[in-house]
This record gives C-alpha cells, structure tokens and sequence, in this order.
C-alpha cells in the first residue's frame, strides 16, 4: 500500500487512539491538577501523533526521522507521566496497564518506523571516494 496521507501510517492510528484513551482516563483526574499532570500528559500524549504528522508533511526522509525522535521523547514523557498519575492515585492500575499498552504499542510501531527511515537514509547517501 503506497502511504499518501500521514493517516496511513500505523503508527499514527495507534498514536491516535492513545491520545483519546488518555483525554478519556485524565477526565477524571482532580480538578487541582487541571493546569499540571492532566495538561502536561494530555500535551505530550498529543504530540506523538502531531509530530508524526509535521514529519511526513516535511517530505524529506532525514526531516521525517527527525520528527519521529521527537516523537519518541513525547512518548517517553507520556510513559512517565502515566507512572505518575498511577503513583499518585489517580489511575486504578487497571487503566494504568491499559494505558500502558497503548505506549508499548506505539513505541514499538514507531520503533519499526524509524529503523525504515534509517534504511532509506542509508540507501540515498552519496557514496565516499
């Protein structure tokens, strides 16, 4: 299947359903945490996707890998963030475990995204004389 659209991309889909799953799990964290872990973990949720989104848009291979680092790090930072709302009660381990899953997921899809990239990069180089 030929990917046009950053919407193709698995990654993406799995991306996305994480960030919902999130909003629909951090709807009920306490209203003091409105402006700190709910919005820090909402906001590093969204940017996986979003910068896998930027990346492809860039139509360049090494702009697209780089976007996809970025997006890591976001996942990495979410994967905490998770940890803590866990620590601090305010997910059951159940949701934690479910969330928990959606960023193993993601992190392995994006895994095999960026080993493709780096292939292609690979592949495009000028050779050394």
């Amino acid at each position: 299947m030929l990917i046009e659209s950053y919407r193709d991309l698995d990654v993406w889909k799995a991306g996305h359903q994480m960030v919902l799953a999130v909003y629909g799990e951090t709807s009920h964290f306490p209203d003091g945490e409105k402006y700190g872990v709910t919005s820090q973990i909402r906001r590093s949720a969204v940017s996986i996707p979003a910068n896998l989104a930027e990346g492809f848009g860039k139509r360049s291979v090494k702009d697209f890998l780089r976007y996809c680092l970025i997006a890591n790090g976001s996942l990495q930072e979410t994967s905490y963030l998770l940890l803590l709302s866990k620590d601090l009660g305010y997910l059951s381990d159940e949701q934690y475990e479910s969330l928990d899953s959606l960023t193993g997921k993601v992190g392995s899809l994006l895994g095999g995204l960026e080993r493709s990239l780096r292939k292609q990069l690979k592949s495009t180089e000028p050779l050394n004389e």
